[in-house]
């Protein structure tokens, strides 16, 4: 789109040199433009000057992509601090950013407006609102800069839970709507689509999703030689076996494949196995390809669960110093571990949310128990008034339900 408008301006004989360079520079390769800007003040000029033509041909030939969304994309493009980067992809994922930050780089702080008379419902409108414009804008954008792939894996996590899955494909179905240039691929289980996904969401998405199927082979022994020679290549240079797959033989691969559930357990069945023999312990090759499995005990799992929160709230809290928590994605996360470990303690809990009448409330959830415990979980990640409106409510909500 710059490239014809550049070539407008020629008629006008104004910088028609340099308007020539870059024409010629662009046509041989797009992304030349990063290095056309200057340095300083000049490259703000010239990226202020380049974004602000980008946005009025986007206005005129294209009405329905957001300004602002569009603005915030194309000076993501430019800027090259990280901590700008970092701001920008917050504001795109709906959350607060600093007002200080935001006014630097020419954004409100929030998608909306947020007070002590906001109710959730219309809040929550807003946003859903927002993020359909967003998602629309992208699908236009794209067409001007490469297809975009939207790859959804590791959907399992979704099963048995009826109200995430109805969600994710309203999402699905808004995005095959609205941005119909991408390609969407959809990674599952076949056996967990038919028992799970088919009967819990509508035709209205069914018949959207899987127009196309491609199945996978099922994981084998050869599959399994090829794996285990890229994954332990390292080890096998370091101690300069013979072969790629060295001191394993094809039946050694064929015994774990028949006891592997999934290509990450053949790997850890593999590598033990390896450990085994590197150590001269035959008595654990043995048991490594032919006993059964080991019963897990009640302190063992007890004790898997408390390193591996400590190693997550630890990992967490290094991520956290470089970049804001996403506040929906952290609420999410809290939610599904709390489900997921009191799904497995036996106890019988039931789940509801703090309300304050129509007000604003942080994302929250409220545990109970048939002994009669409540607790009550949120995060709120958010500044100024919309921060002290939320935590307000939230402290005056005395009798949640």
């Amino acid at each position: 789109m710059l490239i014809s408008q550049f070539e407008r301006d020629l008629d006008t004989g104004k910088d028609a040199e340099q308007k020539r360079r870059w024409i010629k520079a662009l046509k041989e390769d797009p992304y030349s433009l990063f290095g056309m800007l200057g340095q300083g003040e000049q490259r703000q000029s010239n990226m202020r000057t380049i974004r602000n033509r980008t946005l009025r041909y986007l206005q005129t030939q294209h009405p329905e992509v957001d300004q602002r969304i569009a603005h915030v994309l194309i000076t993501y493009c430019f800027v090259a601090r990280e901590n700008d980067k970092r701001v920008l992809l917050t504001w795109l994922s709906g959350q607060d950013v600093d007002e200080s930050e935001a006014k630097l780089l020419g954004l409100e702080t929030s998608w909306f407006k947020i007070d002590e008379t906001s109710g959730n419902g219309s809040t929550q409108q807003q946003r859903e609102d927002q993020a359909l414009r967003a998602i629309r804008t992208i699908g236009v954008l794209s067409i001007y800069h490469q297809p975009i792939i939207l790859a959804f894996d590791q959907l399992e996590g979704l099963r048995d839970h009826e109200r995430l899955t109805q969600r994710w494909g309203d999402t699905v179905r808004e995005i095959f709507t609205m941005t119909p240039n991408l390609l969407v691929v959809t990674c599952i289980f076949p056996s967990l689509w038919e028992s799970w996904f088919t009967r819990t969401l509508g035709p209205a998405v069914t018949q959207r999703v899987a127009q196309q199927q491609l199945t996978l082979e099922k994981f084998g022994p050869q599959h399994g030689l090829k794996m285990l020679a890229t994954h332990m290549e390292p080890s096998f240079i370091n101690h300069r076996l013979p072969t790629t797959i060295y001191p394993f033989t094809e039946d050694d691969i064929a015994a774990l494949c028949a006891k592997a559930t999934s290509p990450r357990t053949f790997l850890q069945a593999a590598r033990s196995m390896f450990e085994a023999w590197l150590f001269e312990d035959d008595d654990a090759i043995a048991q490594a390809i032919s006993s059964p499995p080991v019963v897990v005990t009640r302190e063992t799992t007890d004790n898997l669960i408390r390193t591996t929160l400590e190693n997550a709230n630890r990992s967490c809290l290094r991520a956290y110093e470089q970049a804001i928590p996403i506040e929906h994605d952290f609420f999410g996360r809290a939610r599904t571990i709390v489900n997921t470990l009191l799904t497995h303690t036996g106890e019988r809990v039931s789940y509801d949310q703090a309300t304050c009448g129509t007000k604003v409330m942080p994302p929250n959830f409220i545990v109970s128990t048939d002994q009669g415990e409540i607790l009550c979980l949120c995060v709120n990640n958010a500044t100024g008034n919309s921060l002290t409106a939320r935590m307000r409510n939230l402290v005056e909500d005395e009798k949640p339900r």
